[in-house]
């Protein structure tokens, strides 16, 4: 029998359905909340992902509306998006991909 020496997890969406299930209802709350009037839905918000890290995803979606978004209301923006994300993930929106609990439940630790 082997035995992974190891496991290295990556970030987001790595072993939980985080982008769907909570980043994007974030942003949409964070647009309601802040007055933005946008809503992304899920196809909007694939095609999104595109674009690495979420403040530039507000500046190109901004600039797609021809909307001229400050760095400041820009950052606003982010900073209730993350309020809402953690929200959503404390709530118990996100789960965990296929296989992952299995994975985690079946790591061994082989001692010499």
């Amino acid at each position: 029998m082997s035995y992974l020496e190891g496991v290295y997890w990556d970030l987001d969406g790595t072993i939980a359905n985080t982008e769907l299930e909570a980043h994007l209802p974030a942003f949409n709350r964070s647009f309601e909340a802040l007055g933005i009037g946008w809503y992304w839905d899920e196809n909007t918000y694939i095609d999104l992902l595109k674009i690495n890290g979420g403040k530039n995803r507000i500046a190109f979606y901004a600039n797609l509306k021809n909307q001229n978004f400050t760095q400041e209301l820009i950052s606003k923006i982010h900073l209730e998006k993350q309020k809402h994300y953690l929200s959503l993930v404390k709530d118990g929106a996100v789960t965990l991909k296929d296989g992952v609990n299995r994975l985690v439940n079946e790591l061994k630790i082989k001692r010499s």
